[in-house]
Order: C-alpha cells, then sequence, then structure tokens
C-alpha cells in the first residue's frame, strides 16, 4: 500500500517570507514589494518563473521577445518603488 502525507506545519522561514511580503492595512492583507528587496539575477529568475512571461510580437520587425513581470497584486507605489 502506498500512502503519502503533507506536513503542514509552518516553518519559520517561509513565514518571515510571508511577513516581509504580506502585511496588514485596514483589516485585509495586502502584497507589498519589500523596501530591501535587492534585484540580483537570482531574484529575477525566480520573480520570472513564478509571475513573469515571454511576449513575442508579430509585427516588432527585430523579433526579439520582451519579459514582461506581473506587478498587478501591488500597489502604484509599490510598483514605482
Amino acid at each position: 500500500m502506498l500512502g503519502f502525507y503533507i506536513n503542514a506545519r509552518p516553518y519559520r522561514e517561509l513565514l518571515h517570507l510571508r511577513d516581509k511580503w504580506y502585511k496588514e492595512k485596514k483589516g485585509k492583507t495586502i502584497k507589498v514589494v519589500p523596501r530591501d528587496l535587492e534585484l540580483t539575477s537570482t531574484t529575477l529568475l525566480f520573480w520570472y518563473l513564478g509571475d513573469g512571461s515571454l511576449i513575442r510580437r508579430r509585427n516588432d520587425e527585430t523579433r526579439v521577445p520582451h519579459i514582461a513581470f506581473a506587478t498587478n497584486g501591488f500597489s502604484k507605489k509599490d510598483v514605482k518603488f
């Protein structure tokens, strides 16, 4: 018989990351950009893998694709930062 289980116990490291990226405001949980965020090649890779896309436009003469990062979950202030 094959079985499995899910360990639902929270890990401190993950909770620490959640505390950095989500804040309580007026009874709601909102997503924020941590002010100590360093944009490194690894950070950008993880962001791309988690919430990015490669855009290829047919009408572009150079045919060079563009990388897009989803930021619609953040406030305008955080996007500008």
